[in-house]
């Protein structure tokens, strides 16, 4: 059976380095990371760089076929906004991913397809103070469908004129034997 899976909910960082409740959480081998003072087992032991990269994310979903993933972010891995543009642009369609909001003006939205709120994290959980969040995104969407559209028309447009180019060469080769006639 031909079915196309995609893995909704995907963690990548080159470098932890994150914060939770203004501690900081940060990668100490083996898998393993200091989380707010607490040693815990973060990812398995074989992955002793303690990087969760796109290319063994990548090997992974060759191996049990998976064709795409969506990449989230979390305040514990550290914002990986960066990480995660270049990893997209290495992975070209096989890589959607979210810029990291985190409750400051300079979040992202060019490049990214979606935006990663954590909402049970924010300082102010009422989601009607963090509107800015959501008009930036439709915006960008609204941008997006824009350029869209305008590649549509034109490839649309060369599209005509290509037929417009073959009636007039019909239209010549029956003038052209017509006149042989």
């Amino acid at each position: 059976m031909n079915c196309i899976k995609i893995d909704a909910h995907v963690h990548l960082w080159a470098k932890q380095q994150g914060i939770v409740g203004g501690r900081p959480v940060y990668s100490v081998g083996n898998g393993k990371a200091d989380f707010g003072g607490e040693i815990r087992q973060m990812m398995p032991p074989y992955m002793d760089d303690n990087r969760n990269s796109a290319e063994r994310l990548i090997a992974n979903m060759d191996y049990a076929r998976v064709n795409g993933a969506v990449i989230t972010q979390e305040y514990i891995d550290g914002n990986q906004d960066i990480y995660l543009l270049l990893s997209k642009e290495k992975y070209r369609g096989r890589l959607k991913i979210c810029s990291l909001y985190a409750e400051r003006d300079d979040f992202r939205v060019e490049g990214f397809d979606g935006i990663k709120i954590c909402a049970g994290r924010l300082k102010n959980p009422d989601l009607r103070e963090h509107m800015d969040v959501f008009k930036t995104a439709a915006d960008a969407v609204m941008d997006d469908i824009t350029k869209m559209e305008a590649q549509c028309d034109k490839i649309l447009d060369a599209e005509e004129e290509k037929r417009r180019a073959q009636v007039n060469a019909a239209i010549e080769t029956l003038l052209a034997e017509d006149e042989d006639l």
